[in-house]
């Protein structure tokens, strides 16, 4: 009765909470949101918003006292105005700009969708609240679409569409061996989000809803974390604490540890520290990693001059700045260092004049700003730009771009990379998007297939690594190559990564990893290349003098890759006066050879380069005048069409379903040929650990009298000998006659 009479004092209330709310939160209530009993949500973004029609309303003025409020009425009047002259549609025309969205999409829109300038969305959930069973006239006109009818069908159905969710949150639990973040998608539902929508209806271990998510032993570990929250917050200050001890450093912000992510656990406690008597100080700072962080974070300043010190003293030492990825004295001195640079503008920076007083760090920020000028008129891509790029570069050369590659003033092997990180299976998005290029469909194929090889596989601390490397190289009496594998983990692209972190012999990673006698050759090879190549070129010149010729490139002499190591050299000599070419011209095989390339790469430098398409149409032009497949060796119009099907187009070709081969198989002749290969492709199959085969195979029912050369290629273990770059691997060509 007081609020029907005074009606100001019930809204003053209202206000007061919705304000209160809005501090504690730091943002405006969402249209849902129920605060200490009171509807707050509504009765802000119905009941007050649409009675604002301007900033000069007294009820604008009022509430946006609050910042938080101000943000959301403005967003609300921008939108208004930016609506006003909308073009209105009628039901027909939102019914089908709603089937158009699904067809593309394969999926109904979300609450909030836009498409085509319009709400899809919301209009679909304006349409579900007037259907009442499948036989309303709006439910048969909609449920024409078999994504919208099935959005339907749950709507309906609830208890239906909650036991699918259900089983697909189990499964990716299982698979996972943890329960989804906030924004996880899975087979094409956002599983993430809809698990935490589950967690704010449960209150107690008695509810239903509690009960058939708890089957799931990841699922109940959350839930119960969730209902107690002290026991969660104990569990992972001692996860942290395990980790700290482990790593002897703090997480990042996005690190993860035994499923858990830690990192970002740990930086929210920080954001709740205002100084040391806070009790979430008090417990935290137990661990001796974790108290001298919140220290530097309670005292910027002198976490900043300690910082400043160490990349002072990190340049003096190995006289240049450190990399992005440096970790010097257990600390991420490089990352620190690019941190630093992006928060300034200019040279007059108070930030620049302090860190420019060493002169290392001076030089490499002058070089900053020369780019940054140099760079700011450069084009910025969107999304689609970028795909077009990458599909462009693909067809052009025929394969993705590496991690670095340029290609039109931009990073596009990066950017592949960075698209990859947010690919879980091929019903993504992102995946469908760019699967319609064949070579980025095959790049991102390999790569999911890596990812659900390595989804179970054991994570090792770095104690754990340096273990294993060390039982390796013990073992095979040398250090591993980048690719080598060993007990299921990539042992060589590990210390390769170490490498990387290592300045000089003073080290404390080199002290470490040195105590291997195998390890510390390679090392001392890393931080001396010279010797490493001397030793090399040693080993080229001896097989060269023995055989009156240079290596091949798949050629081993010794147990090594000598013949691929030869190639690299190539690629790094621009003209007879580099010092390379000099060194290496000592052996007047090597010169002979050397001469070769250089005289073929003068020759060709102009030459027009093709793409797969025009290519091909070479390739069938001499097809159909010659009336055969090229061999490898032919050269056709200038280009070697011979070798690009022999060996860059045959070894992608898998199977007679592959695209490679639907598109070369148009020609009879190149068919004949590409059927011959993987009929005898068939036929021979390679064994492992065997040294010869003596196997007999039935004669081909092919008209051709030319024999097939088939190649073996068979895993034979050599004995170890230097230089420094070992294989397991040989090959063995075995000629079989039909």
């Amino acid at each position: 009765m007081d609020d029907y009479l005074n009606p100001d004092s019930k809204w003053n209330e209202q206000k007061l909470l919705l304000f209160e709310y809005c501090d504690e939160n730091e943002h405006a209530p969402s249209h849902s949101i129920i605060y200490k009993d009171q509807n707050i949500g509504t009765w802000l973004n119905v009941t007050q918003k649409r009675n604002v029609k301007s900033i000069d309303d007294d009820l604008y003025k009022k509430l946006s006292e609050n910042t938080h409020v101000k943000k959301c009425l403005d967003e609300y009047l921008s939108n208004v105005a930016k609506n006003m002259n909308k073009k209105k549609l009628t039901w027909d025309q939102w019914h089908t700009l709603l089937f158009e969205y699904c067809n593309e999409n394969e999926h109904v829109p979300q609450n909030k969708t836009m498409y085509k300038g319009h709400n899809i969305g919301a209009w679909l959930q304006n349409q579900k609240i007037n259907i009442k069973n499948i036989n309303d006239d709006i439910y048969v006109k909609l449920s024409q679409n078999i994504h919208v009818k099935k959005s339907l069908d749950d709507y309906l159905n609830p208890d239906g569409k909650l036991n699918e969710q259900i089983r697909l949150l189990f499964k990716y639990c299982d698979e996972n061996k943890c329960t989804p973040p906030s924004k996880q998608k899975f087979e094409g539902c956002n599983i993430g989000m809809w698990f935490q929508d589950q967690k704010k209806k449960v209150d107690k271990k008695d509810d239903d809803l509690y009960k058939k998510l708890s089957i799931n032993e990841y699922v109940k570990q959350s839930l119960d974390d969730y209902i107690n929250p002290n026991n969660k917050w104990n569990d992972r200050k001692q996860l942290l604490f395990k980790y700290c001890d482990e790593n002897k450093c703090i997480p990042s912000a996005k690190q993860r540890y035994d499923g858990i992510g830690i990192g970002q656990w740990f930086h929210h406690q920080k954001s709740n520290i205002k100084n040391i008597n806070d009790d979430i100080y008090v417990k935290l700072s137990e661990n001796e990693y974790v108290k001298k962080s919140l220290d530097d974070y309670l005292n910027p300043d002198n976490k900043w001059n300690e910082r400043k010190q160490l990349l002072f003293e990190y340049c003096n030492e190995n006289a240049c700045t450190p990399s992005n990825k440096t970790i010097y004295k257990g600390l991420g001195i490089g990352q620190w260092f690019q941190d630093q640079k992006k928060k300034m503008d200019t040279v007059d920076d108070d930030l620049y004049k302090k860190l420019s007083t060493n002169e290392y760090v001076k030089k490499n920020l002058d070089k900053y700003f020369m780019i940054v000028e140099k760079n700011k008129d450069k084009e910025k891509l969107n999304w689609d730009d970028w795909k077009k790029l990458l599909f462009e570069y693909c067809n052009e050369n025929e394969h993705v771009p590496q991690n670095k590659t340029m290609y039109k003033g931009h990073n596009i092997g990066a950017w592949l990379q960075n698209q990859k990180i947010n690919i879980n299976s091929i019903n993504d998005n992102k995946y469908i998007k760019l699967s319609n290029n064949e070579y980025v469909r095959k790049n991102l194929d390999e790569y999911l297939i890596k990812v659900e090889i390595n989804k179970g596989k054991l994570k090792l601390s770095w104690e754990q690594w340096l273990q294993l490397l060390f039982e390796y190289c013990n073992d095979n009496e040398c250090y591993p190559q980048r690719e080598t594998e060993y007990k299921g983990q990539n042992i060589g692209c590990w210390l390769s990564n170490q490498k990387h972190k290592i300045k000089s012999i003073d080290d404390d990673l080199y002290k470490k990893l040195s105590v291997n006698e195998y390890v510390k050759k390679s090392l001392d090879n890393y931080l001396n290349p010279d010797n490493e190549r001397t030793e090399w070129m040693i080993l080229l010149f001896e097989y060269c003098e023995e055989n009156k010729c240079c290596p091949k490139t798949t050629t081993i002499y010794k147990g090594q890759h000598i013949g691929k190591w030869l190639s690299h050299q190539k690629e790094k000599i621009k003209s007879n006066d580099d010092n390379l070419y000099i060194r290496l011209t000592e052996n007047q095989y090597v010169k002979k050879n050397l001469d070769e390339y250089l005289m073929n790469v003068e020759k060709n430098k102009n030459k027009e380069k093709l793409n797969w398409e025009q290519t091909r149409q070479l390739l069938f032009n001499y097809c159909d005048e010659n009336g055969h497949h090229p061999s490898y060796s032919i050269n056709y119009k200038g280009q070697n069409i011979g070798a690009w099907l022999c060996n860059t187009q045959i070894r992608n070709i898998k199977s007679i379903n592959d695209d490679s081969y639907k598109k070369l198989s148009e020609n009879t002749h190149v068919k004949k040929y590409l059927d011959t290969h993987l009929k005898s492709k068939k036929i021979l199959k390679p064994k492992d650990d065997i040294h010869e085969s003596t196997s007999n195979f039935e004669q081909s029912e092919s008209d051709e009298s030319e024999e097939v050369e088939k190649v073996v290629r068979i895993t034979k273990k050599q004995p170890i000998k230097k230089p420094p770059v070992r294989s397991d691997k040989v090959v063995i060509r075995k000629v079989v006659q039909q």
